[in-house]
């Protein structure tokens, strides 16, 4: 066995260095197979992007760019690719569009990783989280962007075959991904996971995940069959359904020169034909197999190749254009920074000074209001105990007109009351019906003038029964008429006539007044009574 892999790759060395010089559809076999829409589709992506150019509209030219570098990319030119993706970057940093530079550098990881060149690769993958991360912290745009980012990442370490940070970055993918709005991206988680299981030895496992996804590549994403069926394959080899295998294989090989798609991948192709081959026991052809990876190898990956040898030399001079730039940007910002010092330096010492100067005016303005509404309140208060006072020495003067008047009354009903008292005992020869008469008379008089007097206080004193009752709510109409005269400041015995009771009953209504007031023997019912 060992002997028949020298052989076989001998074999491939030679017949790689003898057609360097063919076409690459002349090497493989599949003259007859190109992609017939190549060129109007190339021609329809620049077209797009040189409208995109006269508008001057930065977003459509990285969108047309990156579509032009995967037309490249697709057919395995990564010199045409990497060209047009460095130029979109470019335009994607001045314009600072975050979309475009996540996207594009997610690109040129991809391109480093094909050529083995794993630490460049991942630094471009970072630069492209990085600027997903600024896009969900300042856009508010949802993690799942993300997904697409961590698939990238899990095929790039698939290639690579490592197969732990395969799966951590499998798992980074599924946690963020939205499968309702992604299901083509879903579909293409669902084969890396299939992968995996394959090299996890889990063969059955990755058939079911490989006829899951299957439908949903077949029918949206056509060209991806190169890498699905591919993998698919290899599956099928380990569990011995070689002629499916063979037959996926040859099926992938058909689509990628059809749609110019994927076609990195047609060395592996052969190489696993090879290994079909092999396994059956047909040395023959597991030996056209690796010839033709050879030359597809050489013509794809080999920096000699016209195709790429170039390619390394470019990325040296972009790299070493941008670094002249940013040391330039550097001089210039420098410069700018000494020639401006001093007015910097002025300038800040102003806008100090403007500062607190405008903080002493404030200070001044805010100690002047304080002063002026203080003034205005003292102010107000004087005047408003001005007008009470007023309104008190009104209220005053006209309860003493009322008590003036009052007493008038009783000294009336005291002339009356002597009146009658003479006549009674002096048995004046006046009718006795008479007597009696002017004596009711008298009496409703007397009532009248009571309410006439109860009229004119209440007008005098609007706010006493209302205070009174508010606080004292069980006062009686009787208790009503003492406090009022109470309130003119009348005597007990001027209370008693005004009445018509005798003193001890004043005294007596009295009593039962400060029970109810709920008052000490100390305290004056008097000075209590005119506070209301």
């Amino acid at each position: 066995m060992l002997r028949v892999l020298i052989i076989l790759l001998w074999i491939s060395f030679f017949n790689s260095t003898i057609a360097s010089s063919q076409n690459l559809e002349e090497k493989v076999g599949f003259t007859d197979s190109t992609n017939p829409y190549s060129d109007s589709l190339y021609s329809a992506n620049l077209s797009g992007y040189e409208a995109a150019v006269s508008q001057n509209d930065t977003n459509k030219q990285i969108q047309w760019l990156l579509k032009i570098a995967h037309f490249y990319g697709s057919q395995a030119n990564y010199k045409a690719s990497y060209d047009n993706l460095w130029k979109g970057l470019l335009i994607a940093e001045q314009a600072n569009n975050l979309e475009g530079i996540s996207t594009i550098n997610l690109r040129i990881g991809r391109h480093y990783g094909f050529y083995g060149r794993k630490k460049e690769a991942l630094k471009y993958f970072q630069r492209s989280i990085d600027a997903q991360m600024t896009r969900i912290k300042e856009n508010s745009q949802s993690p799942s962007i993300l997904a697409e980012n961590y698939h990238n990442i899990c095929s790039f370490y698939r290639d690579f075959d490592d197969l732990p940070m395969q799966k951590q970055s499998l798992d980074s993918s599924k946690k963020y991904i939205d499968k309702e709005r992604s299901e083509i991206l879903n579909a293409m988680l669902i084969m890396e996971e299939a992968v995996i299981l394959t090299k996890d030895k889990e063969f059955t496992k990755s058939k079911a995940l490989f006829k899951q996804a299957y439908p949903i590549i077949n029918e949206q994403l056509k060209s991806y069959l190169v890498l699905f069926e591919f993998y698919e394959a290899v599956n099928l080899r380990h569990l011995k359904e070689t002629k499916k295998a063979e037959s996926k294989l040859k099926n992938a090989l058909r689509i990628g020169y059809k749609y110019n798609a994927h076609l990195d991948f047609i060395p592996k192709i052969y190489k696993e034909l090879s290994n079909i081959y092999l396994q059956r026991g047909e040395p023959e052809k597991a030996i056209e197999m690796l010839n033709k990876m050879a030359n597809v190898n050489f013509d794809f990956f080999d920096s000699r190749s016209e195709r790429n040898k170039s390619l390394l030399e470019i990325q040296d001079e972009q790299r070493k254009y941008i670094e002249e730039q940013e040391a330039e940007i550097q001089l210039i910002r420098f410069e700018e920074m000494e020639n401006t010092g001093k007015i910097l330096f002025f300038q800040r010492a102003l806008l100090i000074c403007g500062i607190l100067l405008l903080g002493l005016f404030a200070f001044y303005y805010v100690k002047y209001l304080t002063k002026k509404y203080r003034l205005e309140k003292e102010l107000a208060k004087k005047k408003q105990e001005m007008e009470f006072e007023k309104v008190q020495e009104v209220i005053e003067l006209k309860n003493k007109e009322l008590a003036t008047s009052t007493l008038k009354l009783i000294e009336k009903d005291e002339i009356v009351e002597e009146f009658g008292i003479v006549l009674k005992s002096k048995k004046w020869a006046a009718e006795p019906r008479f007597l009696k008469n002017f004596i009711r008379n008298w009496d409703l008089n007397r009532n009248r003038n009571w309410e006439e007097f109860q009229t004119r206080f209440t007008s005098i004193n609007s706010s006493f029964y209302k205070r009174l009752h508010s606080s004292y709510p069980n006062l009686t109409a009787s208790d009503d008429k003492l406090c009022a005269l109470i309130k003119l400041k009348l005597s007990s015995k001027e209370i008693s006539m005004l009445l018509g009771l005798s003193n001890e009953s004043v005294h007596t209504k009295r009593s039962r007044l400060r029970t109810k007031l709920g008052l000490d023997r100390h305290v004056n019912l008097t000075e209590f009574i005119g506070k209301f």
